[in-house]
């Protein structure tokens, strides 16, 4: 059994081009957290992070214009 964890942020998209399907992105927070901290990360520390990311992680148009 593993002795550490990692805290992801995902984020779901629509894709209007087929039907409204969805798709993820996910982006690693902490990578390799030692199990002692599981504990450390209750619903309201969950929150702060998810809160802290949807408002700072920005995304540039020009990602989606290397796509096309």
């Amino acid at each position: 059994m593993s002795k550490t964890f990692n805290v992801c942020y995902l984020r779901e998209y629509m894709d209007p081009e087929h039907q409204g399907d969805f798709f993820y992105a996910y982006e690693t927070v902490y990578r390799n957290v030692p199990n002692k901290f599981k504990k450390v990360f209750t619903d309201k520390v969950k929150l702060k992070i998810v809160k802290f990311l949807d408002w700072n992680y920005k995304e540039t148009k020009m990602c989606l214009v290397k796509l096309l």
